[in-house]
C-alpha cells in the first residue's frame, strides 16, 4: 500500500497510484502537509483592514471573507521613492519552520508563496494600472516584475537551503482568467510572463520540488506553455469554465 507521499508522486508522474490523491483540507482529509514560512498572506480576517509584508492593504466587509487589496502601495510610480521593499533574507520569515515537520512522515510536503508574480504586481500597482502598464509603462513594469521575481527566487533558495531534501512540492497562486478567457492577449503573456515563470520554475526544480500552480478562470490558452516550462500540477478549480473534455483531450498523459 502506497503512502500519501507515494500516491501524490505517482499521480504527478503518471505511474498509476494505488488510489486517487485526496486534498480535502476543509474535511480534515489530505495526503499533503504544508510547511509554511511566515508570510502574512491575507492577514487577520477578523479585522476590517490588514497589511501584508508588501504593504498592500486588505479590506473586508461585514460578511466573513478573506478580503481584497484596496490599498496599493505603488499606485503611482513616484511612490517607489519611499517604498520599503520586503527582505527575503530576514531570518524571522523562516523562524519556527522546523517544528512543522513533526508528525509528517509518509505525507507529501509542500511549501509555497501566496501571490507569486502577476497577483503581486497588481496588488502593488492596482489591476487596471498593471494591465495598462504592460503597454504604456513597459520599462517600469518590467523592473517591478523582476524585483518581485528576485524576491521569489530568494525565498525558494532560502527554504531549500534550510531544509534540503525534505520538501516535495512548491505551490503558488496567480489567477489568470475570467470565465471566458485570459486577462491579457496570450502573445503578450508569452512575451512578458512566460520567461519569468520559467526562471522561477527552474529554481523550484533545482530545489528538487514539483511546481504546483493555482489559477482560476479559463486559462486554456496558456496551459501548454505552463507544461512546456515545467509546471507539474495545474490546480484548476473551474471545470465548467475550462471545459473538462477539452482539457482532457489536449493534455491527458
Amino acid at each position: 500500500m502506497q503512502s500519501s507521499k507515494e500516491v501524490i508522486q505517482a499521480a504527478i508522474g503518471f505511474t498509476r497510484p494505488d488510489r486517487l490523491p485526496v486534498i480535502f483540507d476543509c474535511y480534515g482529509v489530505s495526503d499533503i502537509r504544508y510547511i509554511s514560512w511566515n508570510q502574512i498572506g491575507t492577514g487577520d480576517h477578523s479585522k476590517k483592514i490588514t497589511y501584508d509584508e508588501w504593504h498592500c492593504g486588505w479590506q473586508r466587509t461585514d460578511q466573513k471573507n478573506m478580503g481584497q487589496i484596496t490599498i496599493h502601495p505603488i499606485k503611482e510610480w513616484n511612490d517607489l521613492d519611499s517604498y520599503r521593499w520586503p527582505d527575503p533574507d530576514a531570518p524571522e520569515l523562516y523562524a519556527g519552520m522546523e517544528k512543522q515537520f513533526l508528525h509528517t512522515e509518509g505525507y507529501y510536503l509542500r511549501t509555497g508563496i501566496f501571490m507569486l508574480l502577476f497577483e503581486r504586481l497588481h496588488g502593488l500597482r492596482g489591476f487596471e494600472n498593471t494591465l495598462t502598464d504592460l503597454y504604456l509603462e513597459r520599462e517600469n513594469i518590467e523592473a517591478l516584475a523582476d524585483r518581485i521575481m528576485e524576491f521569489d527566487l530568494r525565498v525558494i533558495e532560502n527554504i531549500s537551503s534550510r531544509f534540503p531534501g525534505r520538501i516535495d512540492g512548491f505551490s503558488f497562486t496567480d489567477d489568470w482568467g475570467t470565465e471566458q478567457a485570459l486577462f491579457i492577449n496570450p502573445i503578450l503573456w508569452r512575451e512578458f510572463f512566460k520567461p519569468r515563470y520559467k526562471r522561477i520554475f527552474d529554481a523550484i526544480h533545482k530545489a528538487g520540488w514539483h511546481v504546483w500552480m493555482h489559477s482560476c478562470g479559463k486559462v486554456n490558452d496558456i496551459l501548454g506553455d505552463l507544461c512546456e516550462i515545467g509546471c507539474n500540477v495545474a490546480d484548476l478549480q473551474q471545470p465548467r469554465a475550462l471545459g473538462i473534455e477539452e482539457v482532457g483531450k489536449r493534455f491527458a498523459g
